[in-house]
C-alpha cells in the first residue's frame, strides 16, 4: 500500500508539474490523442487486449485531466482576485488624486 501512495503521490506532482508548464494545446491534443486510441482499441481489437489497455490507461490520463482542470480553476481564480485587487487599487488613487 505503501508503495502505491508514494507511486501516487510521484505522480500527482509530475501531474501538477506539466500542466504548469506545458500549453493548453498539448494538453488537448494528448487527451484527444488517448481518446481516439481508445476508440480504436475497443473498435478493432479484442476485447481480452482493449479493455484492459482502456482502463489501465485511462486511470491515470483522467486524474491528469481532473488536476489540470483544478490547477487552470485555481490560475483563474487568482487572476479574477488579482484583477480585483487592481481595480479597488486603481479607484482609490483616482479619489486621491481629486
Amino acid at each position: 500500500m505503501y508503495v502505491i501512495s508514494l507511486f501516487l503521490s510521484h505522480y500527482v506532482n509530475w501531474c501538477n508539474t506539466v500542466s504548469e508548464t506545458t500549453p493548453r494545446w498539448k494538453i488537448n491534443l494528448a487527451g484527444l490523442l488517448f481518446f481516439a486510441v481508445a476508440v480504436a482499441l475497443i473498435s478493432f481489437a479484442p476485447e481480452e487486449i482493449s479493455l484492459p489497455v482502456v482502463f489501465l490507461g485511462g486511470a491515470p490520463v483522467s486524474l491528469f485531466f481532473e488536476l489540470d482542470r483544478r490547477l487552470r480553476w485555481k490560475r483563474a481564480r487568482e487572476m479574477r482576485a488579482a484583477t480585483s485587487q487592481l481595480r479597488k487599487t486603481r479607484s482609490l488613487l483616482k479619489g486621491f488624486k481629486r
